[in-house]
């Protein structure tokens, strides 16, 4: 990340939540290769004093975990840096400091660039706090708690002088989340998006947490253009694994590279980034993924909501604790076989108090981890089970053909669909207002196809049964062999 915005001497560089100070020492690093390149005839002791003096003058850290804060002083003596600017203090609170020179070093535009990994937990509930921010406010002007990236996010806004740079580590929910749409609009109207870097699914595992992530690059301006062009990759390797063992595969400098060549592949004008700003809805091969489902010049496309209806009955199975029920989990729907396993349960076991009612012939549609395909049809004898919420349930108007529809709501391109419109910061799931409004491509003769599709999953089921039979003859020729008998 440093690299990628790029620092050098002069430049005041404020991390808000530093942690053990690892930003802080990057962009010593960085300018200590600045230093010897640019000045090769200056002794190791010379270069040494003038970090010592360049950490002094320019790197300020903000922590509030006192102990953490003492990590982040250690280590950068431990780099021979001066630690005089690292804070104990909510980085949301320090206009409140005891502190003089804290406050005159954080006072809004005062920075040149802010490196921040905000934390992606907990909720600010304090009133004082939140009535300070814009984004601590509703729509009516009144306090309202969010989550403390939010509030780190306008923080990191406000302190950035006039065309300053900020490189933030963010959740991904911020990207895509309708109900955070307030941020994204804040983040456009005060800066000029530079660049979203989405990561892996699993970058953050190894530190603790399945939260998804992204990096994004703003420069404060006061005032954005109405038109420019933002720079938006996902990154597959980030030189370790999900089990945090090193690897050279790493995609950052080569990204960084790109983005400095202003890569047209990655290009996208900021008049076509409507809500969404995650770089998975805008990266090429999924924008042509959108564009088969908008425009088909041989079949028409038809909307989910117009072909069918997503019934809502909701249950409360512990209104009948005894009673017994068929539960349908995520778990439970096999996208290989496409047959569904129930729990047979009483009603007072459930963890869920609304569950959907299924009808035979019903289409299930599991929205979290659509990329699984696990989309069926839910069979005669399953008629009334309830499934959790996390399913949507598709009941077809009369004069479709529902295995058609199925085979196509699970083809790869469709799948590709759902996993491009999901949100969430976990495990994503596209939620059911955006599942109504996709369309898929239905032939006037998509009858005949259904047939098709009922006699091509037949031939599998045969095959299935034949292979299992065979599998069946080497098991018992085995064991006739190994027992004497043949």
């Amino acid at each position: 990340m440093v690299r990628f915005v790029g620092v050098d001497e002069s430049q005041v560089v404020y991390d808000p939540a530093c942690g053990s100070g690892g930003f802080l020492i990057m962009c010593a690093k960085i300018v200590r290769e600045q230093l010897q390149q640019a000045r090769p005839e200056l002794s190791q002791q010379e270069i040494a004093q003038r970090l010592k003096e360049y950490s002094r003058r320019c790197l300020i850290g903000t922590e509030i975990n006192e102990r953490t804060a003492r990590v982040a002083r250690f280590n950068l003596l431990a780099h021979g840096l001066d630690y005089s600017n690292i804070f104990t203090v909510n980085a949301l609170k320090t206009d409140q400091s005891d502190d003089e020179g804290l406050r005159a070093l954080l006072s809004e535009g005062t920075v040149d660039v802010v490196f921040a990994n905000p934390p992606f937990a907990g909720y600010e509930k304090d009133p004082t706090v939140l009535s300070k921010f814009e984004l601590g406010q509703n729509s009516h002007g009144n306090v309202s708690s969010v989550t403390r990236e939010v509030l780190f996010i306008e923080r990191i806004i406000q302190i950035l002088r006039d065309g300053g740079i900020a490189g933030i580590v963010i959740p991904q929910g911020i990207f895509t989340n309708r109900n955070l749409a307030p941020v994204r609009d804040y983040i456009k109207r005060h800066s000029q998006i530079l660049a979203v870097i989405e990561l892996p699914d699993w970058a953050f595992i190894p530190s603790g947490t399945s939260v998804r992530g992204s990096l994004l690059f703003i420069r404060k301006l006061a005032q954005v253009p109405a038109e420019y062009l933002m720079f938006m990759k996902r990154v597959k390797n980030i030189g370790f694994t999900s089990t945090s063992r090193p690897t050279d595969k790493n995609d950052f400098p080569e990204t960084i590279e790109e983005f400095r060549q202003k890569d047209a592949r990655y290009l996208v004008p900021i008049d076509e980034v409507q809500d969404r700003i995650d770089a998975k809805f805008y990266i090429p091969e999924h924008r042509r993924i959108t564009a088969l489902f908008q425009d088909n010049p041989k079949h028409r496309l038809v909307k989910l909501s117009e072909i069918g209806t997503f019934y809502t009955e909701r249950v409360n199975p512990r209104l009948n604790p005894d009673g017994e029920i068929d539960l349908v989990e995520t778990s439970g729907v096999d996208p290989e076989t496409l047959t569904i396993s129930p729990k047979h349960i009483k009603g007072r076991d459930s963890n869920y108090t609304s569950l959907k009612r299924l009808r035979g012939g019903d289409i299930l549609i599991s929205r979290r981890r659509a990329y699984r395909g696990a989309i069926v049809i839910v069979p005669p004898e399953l008629d009334g089970a309830l499934a959790i919420p996390e399913f949507s349930v598709l009941r077809l108007r009369e004069g479709y053909d529902r295995d058609c529809v199925a085979e196509l709501l699970r083809s790869s391109q469709f799948l590709r669909l759902m996993t491009i419109y999901s949100t969430g910061e976990m495990s994503g799931r596209i939620a059911e207002k955006d599942l109504r409004n996709l369309q898929i491509t239905l032939p006037e003769n998509h009858h005949h196809l259904g047939v098709t599709f009922r006699e091509y999953r037949q031939r599998i089921a045969e095959l299935e049964d034949s292979i299992a039979e065979q599998k069946q003859r080497i098991a018992q020729l085995c064991s006739d062999v190994i027992e004497g008998n043949t």
